[in-house]
């Protein structure tokens, strides 16, 4: 029986120690020594996670830094079914990553920065004050860059600086807004009574502390660095990171922060649930135009988010329990979309979706996952997504009924971000419906090199998160909810009625029908000719690839307008801190440093005149010297006088 306290520890620094290990002592040629020590680590570690899951709250405090200040770690309700989930995600990409990396020159530095970045997210999800939790924020997120840095491309260390700066400049305001909690609680340490927002300080505080956790997990306007990862970093490290972990840690702290920490009125939440509606439409009609794989997954990464905010914004219990269980899902169904794209690109080496096409012929069991994980972020029933969105749905309409009688034109704006919500869900199927045909059901591409094997431990993980998709959908209530979502909010006062297993039964009645109705259509023998286009030959350059599905929105006004907008990075918000760097510079070019090159210039100008003009005076005769001296002698005199 492990001790309580020291299994908290063993949970944070086994991995951080092991990948040091591995750092300094393991050479880097010996690849499998360091992937089956990395996989076998990762499945200590995720045993241990469990066991403080299925365990009562665990304490460990030890005196530190002073100051009121000590290392402290407790277990809470929603940190331990965080802390399950990134141990299974941390031991499925490391058993993925395996073959996957195996051909990447930096495969020893990627299984070190995995490690200590499970070490580091498990700290986070465990600490108990701001101290602790800042100092393990940081490291992960120089883990993340350095995990970026790993992507082959040359332009890898672009954007991982900027992620380095974007989420950097969020977690500094990070900062800001737990000093400011320790000015209004005087203690660090979390389990303070709830503040109230009823100061401007406190509102700061909230803000500030906000966009540290809204920066993590990819919401809007932090968002622009989950794109530009894409096309740089491994796709093993985007569905570990921005699809998982990321996810987990920045809606774990804004679940805290809203439900724990403070009590927020209706403006704030106005202001959360509008960021997440925003968030979800924007970045939504963002994939649908997108024609390459990684980018068009990122998008619906930022786009999920919108829901979680959006949920755990509402305030109330059913709204948060169902931002929590959309966090849960959408890291199981992302990182299975992750990683059957990963598995894609490992087979025909293509990310672009206009090279690539039925490709279910030869990736069965990947495509099988990618349509259960496709049907599961479009919250289709009966899987995982469509429940989470239904009780984020729930908690809207709790609070557009809270409203009424407060502020009407409130009501109308949550109304709004409602209808936004639910757009958002009809437009994520459109969306996956064009990668699905893109991808799995479209012409195959006679020129496209599809000889490598994918391996076993490539398809075990997409094919365990699919079934997950459909548990966490099939049993909501009487798995994940019951012992995930209910011992960390009650959510007793459900609005409406939703039962997935009789839901599942006439989906599956229907799919019958359907099958039957296809295979007496299939009994009538027709003839099956090549499409007929004037009596030439199709080439395969014009394969219909399905990526213009939706040009023409594209092209519709105001939206292409928009489209461009966002293409040049008008809207993001780090290339408006590097034109205001610019600018700042520009301005310290003229006015500091020209001008103190001129007043040297000028004060060099100066003192050549009176060197020349008393040079002049001095023209080497001693009596002139002698004058000189006596006029200097009378003005000291008259000096030593006056005083």
């Amino acid at each position: 029986m492990i001790e309580d306290s020291i299994i908290l520890l063993r949970a944070i620094f086994l991995p951080i120690i092991v990948g040091i290990f591995i750092k300094l002592l393991i050479p880097k040629k010996f690849k499998m020594f360091i992937g089956i020590v990395s996989i076998i680590t990762t499945l200590i570690v995720f045993i241990l996670n469990f066991n403080i899951f299925i365990r009562n709250d665990v304490s460990y405090t030890q005196q530190w830094l002073g100051f009121g200040i000590n290392f402290s770690l407790h277990s809470y309700p929603l940190s331990k079914f965080c802390l399950l989930f990134v141990g299974l995600f941390s031991l499925l990409i490391a058993l993925y990553s395996y073959k996957f990396i195996w051909n990447n020159e930096r495969f020893k530095d990627y299984y070190v920065l995995l490690l200590i970045t499970f070490g580091v997210s498990n700290g986070v999800l465990l600490s108990n004050n701001f101290i602790v939790l800042i100092i393990f924020w940081e490291i992960a997120l120089l883990m993340l860059y350095g995990l970026v840095r790993t992507g082959t491309t040359k332009e890898s260390y672009i954007s991982a600086t900027k992620t380095l700066f974007t989420v950097g400049f969020a977690d500094f305001c990070l900062v800001l807004g737990a000093v400011l909690y320790w000015k209004l609680t005087n203690s660090w340490e979390f389990g303070q009574p709830k503040i109230i927002i009823s100061s401007k300080l406190a509102v700061i505080s909230f803000i500030l502390i906000a966009v540290g956790a809204l920066a993590k997990s990819g919401a809007i306007p932090f968002h622009t660095w989950i794109p530009e990862i894409s096309k740089d970093a491994p796709v093993s490290v985007m569905a570990y990171l921005p699809a998982s972990l990321d996810k987990l840690l920045g809606i774990y702290l804004l679940a805290k922060l809203v439900h724990e920490l403070f009590d927020i009125g209706f403006s704030l939440s106005l202001v959360l649930m509008v960021i997440g509606a925003i968030t979800i439409i924007v970045a939504v009609m963002m994939a649908m135009i997108q024609h390459d794989l990684r980018k068009l997954l990122s998008y619906h990464a930022i786009s999920q988010v919108g829901y979680m905010v959006l949920g755990i914004g509402t305030g109330n219990p059913v709204g948060i329990a169902g931002g929590l269980f959309h966090m849960l899902n959408h890291a199981i169904y992302k990182n299975c979309l992750f990683l059957c794209g990963g598995n894609v690109i490992h087979k025909t080496g293509e990310s672009d979706l206009d090279k690539l096409g039925g490709l279910s012929k030869y990736l069965p069991l990947t495509f099988i996952s990618c349509l259960i994980a496709s049907f599961s972020i479009s919250g289709v029933p009966p899987f995982n997504g469509f429940v989470s969105k239904w009780m984020i749905y729930q908690g809207v309409i709790q609070k557009i009924t809270d409203s009424l009688n407060i502020n009407p034109i409130t009501s109308f704006v949550f109304i709004l971000c409602l209808i936004s919500a639910m757009f958002g869900s009809a437009l994520t199927l459109a969306s996956f419906m064009k990668l699905i045909h893109a991808i799995f059901l479209g012409a195959e591409n006679s020129d496209l090199k599809n000889e490598i094997k994918v391996n076993w431990s490539m398809k075990f993980a997409p094919v365990l998160l699919g079934l997950l998709c459909i548990i966490f959908g099939i049993f909501a209530f009487q798995v994940p909810i019951k012992y995930f979502i209910i011992p960390t909010v009650d959510i007793s006062n459900l609005i409406g009625f939703w039962e997935p297993g009789f839901a599942t039964i006439l989906i599956i009645i229907g799919l019958v029908l359907g099958l039957i109705i296809y295979l007496l259509g299939s009994s009538i023998k027709v003839r099956v000719d090549n499409t007929y286009i004037g009596g030439e030959v199709l080439p395969a350059e014009l394969r219909v690839t399905g990526t213009d599905f939706y040009q023409t929105i594209r092209d519709m006004k105001p939206f292409s307008s928009l489209y461009n907008w966002a293409e040049q990075k008008i809207f993001d918000t780090y290339e408006w801190g590097l034109g205001i760097a610019n600018s700042l510079s520009k301005f310290g070019y003229i006015c500091l440093d020209r001008l103190v090159e001129k007043l040297y210039i000028f004060i060099n100008k100066l003192g050549s005149v009176i060197t020349n003009y008393t040079t002049e005076l001095q023209g080497g005769l001693l009596s002139v010297y002698l004058y000189w001296s006596l006029f200097g002698l009378f003005l000291l005199i008259l000096i030593l006088c006056k005083f």
